[in-house]
């Protein structure tokens, strides 16, 4: 099985900017089929500071308790930017596609959005381990509220699951057709499942894949731009110079550079 966390620091695009605090961690066995991973942040940074990340986050859905709310943060179209002031923290679960639809209900109609989700028992429970500076009391608890909201997962569930991990680990993936082979689906039926447990296209979720793998690539080597493209499947430099300046506001040779900026 592909290691979720392999990947976690993909949707980042600068993980040196993270806050102090900051971890993931990989689900039980038990909750697997339901979570990619469990994230913590916290900061309390001085008055008059802030820090702000660019993220272009997994085509998926988090559910996130905040002090005093908890939220979904739907799949997105594009890249976003947090702002963190004065001091805060968030306990958080990325979710499989499986647990999308009970917990989101159409993950569409979240998209690039962050919203209110009426769950009081959580916040509580949740927000009395963080208090204790019991965090993974705070995942225990976030792990009984899922599974209890949730239910047995669904054979469709699994599938959805089983689509998903096939196109972020094996990215020789370019088109709808060829993850739809090497998922032993057709494509109708893949559309169906992107539809119900994501919240995006198949061809959005492989763009997305690319986006972040080249990002990556940018921070962590030193392959010339045009490797890079070749290797992601563009056409040229020039195709990818154009979809990465208008996802995230710069061009690749710009991005490298800042990334490596200290």
């Amino acid at each position: 099985m592909n290691d979720p966390l392999s990947r976690a620091e993909r949707g980042v695009l600068r993980p040196d900017l993270l806050p102090v605090a900051f971890r993931r961690l990989a689900p039980a066995e038990s909750i697997s089929g339901l979570v990619r991973w469990w994230w913590f942040s916290s900061w309390d940074l001085p008055h008059g500071q802030s820090a702000t990340q660019q993220i272009l986050a997994f085509p998926s859905s988090n559910v996130v308790v905040e002090p005093h709310m908890v939220g979904i943060s739907g799949p997105t179209t594009k890249s976003s930017t947090r702002t963190l002031e004065g001091s805060g923290w968030a306990v958080a679960a990325l979710l499989q596609p499986a647990a999308v639809p009970a917990v989101v209900g159409d993950p569409a109609r979240y998209r690039d959005s962050y919203r209110a989700l009426a769950a009081p028992g959580l916040l509580k429970d949740v927000g009395e381990s963080v208090a204790k500076l019991d965090v993974e009391a705070a995942f225990c608890a976030f792990e009984h509220w899922l599974t209890s909201t949730v239910g047995p997962v669904s054979s469709n569930g699994l599938l959805a699951n089983a689509v998903m991990e096939r196109v972020e680990s094996d990215p020789p993936i370019r088109n709808v057709t060829e993850w739809a082979g090497a998922a032993h689906v057709s494509v109708r039926t893949l559309h169906r499942l992107t539809a119900k447990h994501v919240g995006l296209t198949p061809l959005a979720i492989i763009r997305r894949r690319r986006l972040q793998d080249a990002a990556h690539e940018l921070r962590a080597t030193p392959a010339p731009v045009g490797a890079i493209a070749v290797r992601m499947g563009y056409a040229d430099q020039s195709h990818f110079t154009r979809e990465f300046r208008a996802t995230f506001g710069t061009t690749p040779s710009d991005y490298r550079r800042t990334a490596h900026t200290l």
